[in-house]
């Protein structure tokens, strides 16, 4: 997780506490741009602090997330068209046109496909 320099915009952001150092989430926002964090630890110097928090004294916390599933059964995957089950192993026809043999292969060819979405 990387911590950025954004404020919280909206309920159910990762924050950071730059000076406490402390993490949570984002339970709340009000109008006025005030946030309510539901930490991860009891904190002495944020414990006293109770109630509500300026936005702009908290900084978004970058979270990574993998739809794991995807990589557990290939078949599950939205890029996946048809999948044929034979006597030998199971085939991965792609919407691209690939084919992958195995589940292996098939796993390698959506993370493959997953990276090359992000460049």
């Amino acid at each position: 997780m990387t911590v950025t320099k954004l404020h919280p915009t909206k309920v159910g952001q990762r924050i950071q506490e730059p000076f406490a150092d402390g993490r949570g989430w984002v339970t709340a926002i009000n109008d006025n741009g005030e946030v309510v964090v539901d930490w991860d630890d009891k904190h002495p110097d944020l414990d006293d602090q109770v109630g509500y928090f300026q936005a702009d004294e908290l900084l978004v916390v970058e979270v990574i997330t993998v739809d794991a599933d995807h990589f557990i059964d290939p078949s599950l995957s939205p890029l996946v068209e048809q999948v044929s089950t034979g006597t030998e192993v199971v085939r991965y026809k792609f919407k691209d046109g690939t084919v992958a043999k195995g589940i292996d292969s098939a796993r390698s060819h959506l993370l493959a496909t997953s990276v090359s979405d992000r460049a």
